[in-house]
């Protein structure tokens, strides 16, 4: 959970489906993303969201710039966006 004025930045990180015992519940919850920023701004890049299919990214209603380029997804980007602010995709790939 991103919150506050700062950016945050996520090039090549490989997100998967986590199971077990020690993973918080709301996580596990298909309706809970697997990034949710609520802040400054967010850039999702070449990264791999091929390990599970539900929403990949959440947007609060304080979210401002978000950029998603480059990445994989299973079933094909699922983005909620509750916010205002200005959301860029490009060049993703559905797997």
């Amino acid at each position: 959970m991103l919150m506050g004025q700062g950016q945050a930045t996520f090039i090549c990180f490989h997100f998967y489906f986590p199971e077990g015992p020690f993973v918080p519940k709301d996580f596990v919850d298909p309706g809970y993303p697997a990034i949710y920023g609520d802040g400054a701004g967010l850039t999702v890049s070449g990264c791999d969201f091929t390990g599970f299919n539900r929403n990949h990214v959440g947007l609060g209603t304080e979210s401002k710039s978000t950029i998603v380029t480059s990445t994989r997804f299973l079933g094909g980007l699922q983005l909620i966006n509750l916010g205002q602010g200005k959301v860029e995709k490009s060049t993703d790939i559905d797997e």
